[in-house]
């Protein structure tokens, strides 16, 4: 195994221990504002898109897979990703970490779902 990969891994480690000392709920005991993480559903996604819905106690957000483990439907999703820009985040139902690019975040749910429709065109 690889420098690289074991880095990986290992930040995929503490992201995933950072979202079970969470509760999974996004925030920490006695964390500052820089210590939550976000934590949500998958909730849609399109065969044959890379785009995708993560349902958040703030609303819907739209992220863009780019690589590592796929989620799927129904996959929790743990991390810093609710700013835009490129996220290495966790799948704790898979246990395996991916990239994503959050392309919009903190929607209702129609928005959302018109943004993934638009996206996935």
């Amino acid at each position: 195994m690889n420098a690289a990969r074991i880095l990986g891994l290992l930040g995929a480690l503490t992201l995933y221990a950072c979202a079970a000392r969470a509760g999974l709920d996004g925030s920490l005991v006695g964390g500052g504002p820089d210590s939550s993480v976000d934590v949500g559903e998958v909730t849609h996604r399109v065969s044959g898109c890379d785009y995708f819905l993560v349902e958040t106690k703030n609303g819907y957000d739209l992220l863009e897979w780019y690589y590592g483990h796929d989620p799927d439907e129904g996959d929790t999703i743990a991390g810093k990703f609710e700013s835009y820009g490129f996220h290495d985040v966790v799948d704790t139902t898979a246990d395996d970490t991916l990239r994503v690019y959050t392309e919009d975040y903190q929607l209702s749910k129609s928005d959302a779902l018109e943004k993934l429709v638009d996206a996935c065109k």
